[in-house]
Parts: structure tokens; sequence; C-alpha cells
């Protein structure tokens, strides 16, 4: 899938334990009173044992350093049945229409469950503006 670089949060990785992406830098933030939407397409979750959840989240960080949650998706359940599909994932920054701030957001994948055994992930992700499709 093509993927616009200047907007991803994730390029396409696969992962087995939480992750933290890299910073992307939005100059001036959010635009004020419209969110923008984090899409995140995610296959082949699925736990060999146990059951296995992941929740995706945007952070923020005003110093590029020490992130704090803005919004995150529902958690997605997995066992050992391979799923796949897309969440979407609003969120205004703090400094949202500031015209000499800069806003760095990341997104994180936050793994969890009981009688795991290494779940396993593909997912990629990136921003898609002020609207879902």
């Amino acid at each position: 899938m093509a993927l616009d670089t200047l907007l991803a949060l994730q390029a396409i990785v696969t992962k087995t334990a939480t992750f933290d992406g890299a910073a992307l830098v939005i100059p001036y933030g959010t635009p004020t009173n419209r969110p923008l939407f984090a899409r995140v397409l995610y296959s082949a979750f699925s736990a060999a044992t146990g059951t296995s959840t992941v929740t995706f989240s945007i952070g923020h960080a005003a110093d590029a350093t020490n992130y704090v949650a803005l919004a995150s998706a529902q958690p997605i359940l997995a066992d050992s049945t391979a799923v796949s599909g897309e969440v979407y994932i609003p969120f205004v920054t703090p400094n949202a229409g500031h015209n000499s701030k800069t806003d760095t957001i990341r997104l994180t994948a936050t793994f969890s469950g009981s009688g795991v055994t290494t779940p396993t992930m593909i997912y990629l992700c990136d921003g898609i503006g002020n609207s879902m499709p």
C-alpha cells in the first residue's frame, strides 16, 4: 500500500511487544476544532496460546522527549485465529492553532494479555487529515 512518508506515523512493521514509533513533527499543531485522524491498518494479529490485546494510542510531547497520551483506540482482541482490520484515532494537539508552537506526536502499540506466548502483529499508521472515509 502506498504511504505518504510526510504523514507516516509508522511504516509497515511486525511487532511482538509494546513499541513506541518514531516522532512526527506537526508544525503549528493541528487545526483548531478540527481533529486529525491517525489510521492504523493491521493484519495477522494472533497469539499462539491464550488471548492478547493491543491498544494503539497517540502520544504528544511539547519537548519531543516526554510523551503523554492524547488519544487511543479501543483495544483489539486476538487469539489463535489471526485478525485484520483498521482503526481510526482522532486527536487534537495541545498547541492547536498556535503559529509559534510545534507539536511532536508518535504512535504507541501496547500489547497485553494472559497466557500469551508471543503475540504477533503487522501494522502501519498514517495521518489522513480531518475526516474519516
